[in-house]
């Protein structure tokens, strides 16, 4: 459960930064998901 929880607070703050060149390098695969779809899948299983 503390790793759950240690990694959904860990990608909110990577995925919800203002640097769009940050957040371009992170969707650069075919396998990236949107971030509001990550993020709110990760806070659903917790």
């Amino acid at each position: 459960m503390h790793g759950q929880l240690v990694w959904a607070w860990l990608t909110t703050h990577w995925f919800l930064p203002d640097d769009d060149t940050r957040n371009a390098a992170l969707r650069r695969h075919h396998l990236s998901v949107p971030r509001s779809v990550a993020l709110t899948a990760r806070w659903s299983t917790l």
